[in-house]
C-alpha cells in the first residue's frame, strides 16, 4: 500500500468526497442504479424494463413482446448516474463554508495586536460557533452511494442479451471528536468572555495565555479526527437469459457475469491539520463474480422475479487492516402489469449486515409507473428498511420521456436523512 500525503488547506471537501466515494469497513447492500428503479422505490426484480434489467434481474430480457429482428427495441443506454447522499454529507460542507479555524486564528491575531475587549469578544464567539458546529457533526454519518454506467440490451420474446458497465462508490465519513478539544474550545470561550467582560462573566483562564499576556493559539492541539473508509467497484459484465416451458407456464431465467474490479480506500486526518493523508489498499483483485435471476408469468398481468446479486462472497480488505464484506444479495419481486399501469413490490429475503458504524438493514421497495401517454410515463415509489423503517426510508418520483427513437429518464427522492437523484439518456436501434 501507498500513503501520498495531499496538500489540502482547506480539509473538508477532501473529507466529504473521500466520504462518498466509499464506506466505513463492513457490509455493502444492493443499490439502485438507474433512475426508472430509483423513482419505482427500488421495486425492479419484476418490474425492470429490458433497458437496464441486467442491473436487477437478467431474465427479464425474455420477457419482451417480440422478436429481437423486429421488436426495434434494441437500446443503448448511456450515461447511466445516480445517487444517495446523506443530508450530514450537505452539514459538512456548510461547515467548511464558515472556515471558522481560519476566523479563529485571525481574531487571536487581533487581540493579541490590540487587547481590545471587542477583540477578545470575538475569539470568544467563534470559540463557541466552532464548538457548536463540532458537536452538531460529532459521530455522525456523511454517507454516500453513486453510479454511472451504460447498457447495451437487445431483448427478445424468449431470449435475450445485454452488455453493461457500471462503477459504484459507496461510503461513509464522519469525525470522531475528542473531550479534550471541547474542553480546550470552552476554555477559550470562557476565557476570553472573562477578559471582555472585565472578569464580570465567563472564567479566568491563565493557560491561555504567555508571561507578556499574549493570547496563545492551541489550535494546533486539537486532535478530533475525520475519517472515512472508501470503496470503488467496477463491473463490466454479460447477462444472458432464455426461456423453459415448465408445463403450460414459462419460466425465464437468466445469468450475468461479470468481471468485478474492487479498490479500497481509507482517509485519516486531525481537525486542525492542513495535510490529509488517503492510504489504498493494494490487497484488492480483478475477479470473476455472476448474478442470477429468474421470472415467472401467472395469467396476463402478474409475473414474480428473483434476482440473486454477487453470488460469490468477497471479502475486501482496507489499508488500515478492516474488511469489507460483499455478501450475496437475494431479492424477490412481485408486479401487475397492463399497458396502461404497472406497481409491484421488491424485498430482501435477507438482512444486509451492516457497515461499522450502522444497523443491519433489510429493504422492501414499492413502485409504481402509469404511462400517462406514447411519450410519457409518471412513476412514484418508497423505500423502506425494514429493522429501521423510523430513520431509513426514501420516498421518490420520476418521470420518463420518449421521443422518436430516444428516451429520458429522471428521478428524485427525499428520506428522513439523505436525498436523491437519478438520471439516464438513451437510444434505440
Amino acid at each position: 500500500m501507498h500513503s501520498p500525503a495531499i496538500a489540502q488547506r482547506r480539509i473538508f471537501p477532501v473529507a466529504l468526497g473521500l466520504a462518498l466515494l466509499a464506506p466505513a469497513a463492513g457490509a455493502v447492500p444492493f443499490g439502485i442504479p438507474d433512475a426508472r428503479g430509483m423513482a419505482l422505490g427500488g421495486a425492479a426484480v419484476a418490474l425492470a424494463n429490458s433497458r437496464t434489467a441486467a442491473f436487477y434481474n437478467p431474465a427479464l430480457l425474455a420477457r419482451h413482446a417480440g422478436e429481437e429482428d423486429d421488436s426495434g427495441e434494441n437500446s443503448l443506454t448511456v450515461p447511466i448516474l445516480s445517487g444517495v447522499v446523506a443530508d450530514q454529507a450537505f452539514d459538512f460542507v456548510d461547515y467548511e463554508d464558515q472556515n471558522f479555524h481560519d476566523q479563529l486564528r485571525a481574531a487571536m491575531t487581533e487581540y493579541n495586536s490590540s487587547f481590545s475587549s471587542a477583540a477578545a469578544q470575538r475569539v470568544a464567539n467563534i470559540s463557541s460557533d466552532l464548538n457548536n458546529a463540532l458537536n452538531d457533526l460529532a459521530n455522525e454519518n456523511a454517507a454516500g452511494d453513486l453510479h454511472a454506467g451504460l447498457a447495451i440490451a437487445i431483448p427478445s420474446l424468449a431470449k435475450g442479451g445485454s452488455f453493461f458497465v457500471v462503477s459504484r462508490a459507496v461510503g461513509i465519513g464522519r469525525i470522531d471528536l475528542t473531550e479534550h478539544d471541547k474542553a480546550l474550545l470552552d476554555a477559550y470561550v470562557e476565557g476570553m468572555t472573562f477578559v471582555a467582560s472585565g472578569g464580570t462573566q465567563g472564567s479566568e483562564q491563565p493557560q491561555l495565555f504567555d508571561d507578556n499576556g499574549q493570547l496563545l493559539d492551541l489550535t494546533d492541539t486539537l486532535d478530533s479526527i475525520i475519517r472515512g473508509t472508501g470503496l470503488l467497484s467496477t463491473e463490466v459484465g454479460v447477462a444472458l437469459s432464455n426461456t423453459a416451458h415448465v408445463g403450460k407456464h414459462e419460466l425465464h431465467w437468466g445469468v450475468a457475469p461479470k468481471i468485478q474490479s474492487i479498490a479500497t480506500y481509507d482517509y485519516l486526518h486531525t481537525v486542525h491539520d492542513d495535510n490529509a493523508t488517503v492510504t489504498r489498499s493494494d490487497t484488492a483483485k480483478t475477479r470473476l463474480n455472476v448474478d442470477l435471476g429468474a421470472a415467472a408469468a401467472h395469467g396476463d398481468h402478474w409475473l414474480a422475479g428473483l434476482s440473486i446479486k454477487n453470488l460469490i462472497p468477497r471479502d475486501v480488505p482496507t489499508a488500515r487492516g478492516e474488511e469489507i464484506e460483499l455478501r450475496p444479495n437475494v431479492r424477490a419481486g412481485i408486479a401487475y402489469a397492463t399497458q396502461r399501469y404497472v406497481v409491484g413490490a421488491d424485498l430482501d429475503m435477507l438482512p444486509n449486515p451492516a457497515l461499522a458504524i450502522e444497523d443491519d438493514n433489510q429493504f422492501l421497495g414499492l413502485g409504481a409507473e402509469l404511462n400517462a401517454n406514447a411519450w410519457l410515463s409518471l412513476r412514484g415509489g418508497i423505500k423502506v428498511d425494514m429493522r429501521n423503517a423510523s430513520t431509513h426510508n426514501l420516498l421518490s418520483a420520476g418521470l420518463g420521456v420518449a421521443f422518436k427513437r430516444g428516451f429520458f429518464d429522471i428521478a428524485v427522492g427525499k428520506g428522513s436523512s439523505s436525498v436523491m437523484f437519478a438520471a439516464q439518456l438513451g437510444f434505440l436501434f
